[in-house]
């Protein structure tokens, strides 16, 4: 529990330990509750948060897999993993139903940009043409699931500002699994000569580069504080040296498969403790 919550506990405690409220424990009852519903309410919109951020991440995620396989790098292996990773969207975006209208709305959009998308994957796994409609539309996929996580995050109003600053680091944390799978995917489509993407990865390489310095650092325009949370901070000094490893990997000119294969396998496992960073986040009330 956060210390704000903690405050008004305390401030109620005290108030109904006087004698004009002594017997008014049928009110303590009540205010209680109110209150242990606020933090139930908070917890579900950082949950929502954090479920609609992996959804971002896993549209980068079913492409990277989708490019590996056609490809043919170690198709057997990533066509399990695609399989498994498309039904997990499918999963996540039926819980992530909503009784907000702009929320709802935003996931109507996004189921049907999903279903041909799908189509697609089906086509990719089954070794038919498919790849060029997965490489054309993820991006437009990841910015609908974008959209749905802004609208999570921004969805209570009546959070203080404390708590709101909590969200955005759930969702600041969260993009950072998204941008190392779309890393990855731009980096499989420099390797198969498509220099389009070169650009498009130095901006990705810059925001993951300059977000984890936030999560560390804190920003103020953000109202995001230095992270103090032992927590968070020991997870985040596994991080760092995992990137710094990783990084030369992804700025490299020209990779070869070898390395190719080292960084989706090193970037597999940033991704591990990221994951885990992110639900800290969700969970920790104090950063």
């Amino acid at each position: 529990m956060s210390i704000y919550h903690n405050i008004i506990r305390l401030l109620l405690s005290l108030l109904l330990s006087t004698s004009l409220y002594a017997n008014e424990s049928e009110s303590f009852t009540d205010f209680s509750s109110i209150i242990d519903s606020f933090i139930e309410n908070d917890h579900k919109i950082k949950e929502k948060t954090n479920l609609a951020g992996k959804q971002r991440m896993l549209t980068q995620r079913i492409t990277k897999l989708a490019l590996l396989i056609d490809s043919n790098i170690k198709s057997k292996k990533n066509i399990k993993k695609l399989q498994k990773v498309t039904n997990l969207y499918s999963q996540n975006l039926t819980a992530l139903q909503s009784d907000n209208e702009e929320s709802t709305q935003q996931l109507e959009v996004i189921k049907k940009l999903w279903r041909p998308f799908q189509k697609n994957i089906e086509k990719v796994i089954d070794n038919k043409k498919g790849i060029e409609y997965i490489i054309q539309h993820n991006e437009e996929l990841l910015e609908a699931s974008n959209k749905l996580v802004t609208i999570y995050e921004t969805s209570n109003s009546n959070l203080n500002y404390l708590d709101k600053a909590k969200l955005h680091i759930v969702n600041l944390a969260g993009r950072q699994r998204m941008l190392l799978e779309k890393m990855s995917k731009e980096k499989i489509l420099l390797f198969r000569k498509n220099n389009t993407y070169k650009k498009k990865l130095q901006t990705s390489i810059y925001e993951f580069d300059s977000a984890l310095k936030k999560l560390r650092s804190g920003d103020s325009s953000k109202h995001i504080p230095k992270v103090g949370n032992p927590k968070l901070i020991k997870k985040l000094n596994i991080i760092e040296p995992l990137w710094k490893k990783l990084k030369p990997l992804y700025t490299k000119e020209d990779l070869n498969q070898k390395e190719l294969l080292t960084l989706i396998r090193q970037s597999s496992l940033l991704l591990l403790e990221s994951n885990i960073y992110v639900k800290l986040t969700e969970l920790e009330q104090e950063y």
